[in-house]
Order: structure tokens, then C-alpha cells, then sequence
């Protein structure tokens, strides 16, 4: 987040960040001398003081989308639901504990477990008696899942309310192993999430 915002501040639109961000993001990294590892430290430990000082006005400032706690509640009463999120596992945790969803620890895959996802759905795999179906917000992501021969059988969802663009969901649309879901579909039972 603080590199976005150091794009935004240098004067980079938008559309170019949308169309050309790990070229931008990479651009300002070195032109601003700045060190990935140490802002995402700095980051997590301004957060962390903060919800130990006052967790209520961080957790006030966080909202789910329309309708993904009651839809993950009712999974949960007949799935197995798994969390794999690029966030610290703890401020997860606090989010969904606070919308009234408990997710056991073992389920509940973050930053901090420090695995590709792909690597945590090939685990999953081994000890799921049920069909995985993995939702991500990231085109990238999904696509390199889809090229991992162990992981074929892994129904592909983006998320198309999430950080994806426009072109990114038309290229999904355009896979035949991905599958673009949107949020209304989401809320729909599984059989909708397979139609375009």
C-alpha cells in the first residue's frame, strides 16, 4: 500500500496503475530507494500497535462485502471452508471473529505460514475428502495454479469484486479452466457459480 501511494503522489493515473502496476510499483522501488521487506514491517507493526491500542476503531474501519459472511457461515455448517490470503493469518482472524465467523486456526492460511498458495492447495489436497473449488482475486494467481499438473482437479473462481480489472476478467472469461464469479453468484448455490 505505501508504494501505491507513493505512485499516486509521483503522478501516475489510474489506468496506468490499473494496466502497468508491477512495472510502476518496480519503477518507484528504485527510484525511491525503497526497501519491499522494511515497508511491509513497518506496516504490519503500525497495525499491530494499533489494534493492540484500539481494536475496535481498526476493526470499525474494515467491512465485508454485501452478503460473503452469512454465504461463509452457511458453508461452514456443511464445507470444510479454508482462508489462503497474502494477509497476516492474526488480522484475519480478528476481522472474522468480529463479523461473527469462526474459522479454526488449521484452516486459516496467511501471509505468516510463509507458502505459495499453490503449495498450501496441494496440502489441502491430500487431506480433503471434498472437491476443492478455490476463489481468488488475482488473475495471476489463478493462472499459475492452472499450469501446476497436480492441481487440475481445483475448480478455479476469480472473484470479479475483488483486485482485478476489467481486462483481467475478460481474459478469465476467456479460459476454459477458470471460471469469472461474481459476487451475486457467490450468494447463489454452487450450481450458479458454473454458469457465465
Amino acid at each position: 500500500m505505501p508504494v501505491l501511494l507513493r505512485a499516486i503522489l509521483k503522478g501516475f493515473s489510474e489506468e496506468a496503475i490499473l494496466q502497468n502496476w508491477p512495472n510502476i510499483r518496480d519503477r518507484v522501488v528504485v527510484e525511491d530507494d525503497l526497501n519491499p521487506k522494511m515497508l511491509a514491517t513497518q506496516v504490519d507493526a503500525v497495525r499491530d500497535r494499533w489494534l493492540n491500542s484500539d481494536l475496535e476503531s481498526w476493526l470499525a474501519l474494515h467491512t465485508f462485502y454485501e452478503g460473503v459472511i452469512p454465504k461463509l457461515q452457511a458453508l461452514s455448517e456443511q464445507l470444510p471452508i479454508v482462508i489462503i490470503t497474502t494477509k497476516e493469518s492474526r488480522f484475519v482472524k480478528a476481522l472474522l471473529q468480529q463479523a461473527g465467523l469462526q474459522i479454526p486456526d488449521d484452516r486459516l492460511f496467511g501471509k505468516d505460514c510463509r507458502r505459495p498458495k499453490a503449495e498450501t492447495l496441494r496440502q489441502l489436497k491430500t487431506t480433503s475428502p471434498t472437491p476443492i473449488w478455490f476463489i481468488e482475486d488475482r488473475l495471476a494467481t489463478l493462472q499459475t495454479i492452472k499450469q501446476q499438473r497436480d492441481l487440475t482437479d481445483i475448480a478455479l473462481f476469480l472473484g470479479d469484486w475483488g483486485y482485478n480489472t476489467q481486462q483481467q476478467q475478460q481474459a478469465a472469461n476467456r479460459d476454459p479452466r477458470i471460471h469469472r464469479l461474481s459476487l451475486a453468484q457467490f450468494g447463489q448455490e454452487f450450481s450458479g457459480w458454473l454458469q457465465s
